[in-house]
């Protein structure tokens, strides 16, 4: 007898290669090749990493909202942590780098700086608190 006194059966069927294709990943564990000069899936595929560090990726600058997100997404105000992992596939990443400890950060208090279509640029200060100004004064920043 299994798990809890079940049993049961299943078959295991292979990844076609279009679905290889979609997600790579369904070949299998990266592991060195043979040599231990490189990288390649369980099947012997070649894997090269493409990746992006998100340090505060586990913070309240990229929130899990639970929310859709779409091919056509360009990051902006409201980011997501699902709008910016889907953003990176898109882009052909496949490896992001990030802390993942407790506590994790309320805040860093660093300005957190994006420009919005009218060249305003706002700055996260805390989680309620937002500083907005023209592009002028960001140059100016920049150049101090």
């Amino acid at each position: 007898m299994g798990l809890n006194q079940k049993t049961g059966r299943f078959n295991a069927v292979e990844w076609t290669e279009n679905e290889k294709e979609e997600n790579p990943n369904r070949r299998g564990f990266v592991h060195a090749t043979p040599n231990v000069h490189a990288l390649q899936y369980a099947d012997e595929t070649s894997y090269f990493m493409v990746g992006d560090t998100w340090l505060a990726g586990t913070t309240w600058r990229l929130p899990f909202r639970h929310a859709p997100t779409s091919d056509d997404y360009r990051p902006g105000p409201g980011i997501g942590f699902e709008d910016a992992i889907h953003y990176r596939k898109n882009q052909g990443y496949n490896s992001v780098s990030m802390i993942a400890a407790f506590p994790n950060w309320d805040t860093d208090s660093n300005l957190s700086t994006y420009s919005d279509e009218n060249g305003v640029f706002c700055a996260m200060l805390g989680k309620n608190s937002v500083m907005m100004w023209p592009k002028k004064r960001e140059q100016t920043l920049l150049a101090a």
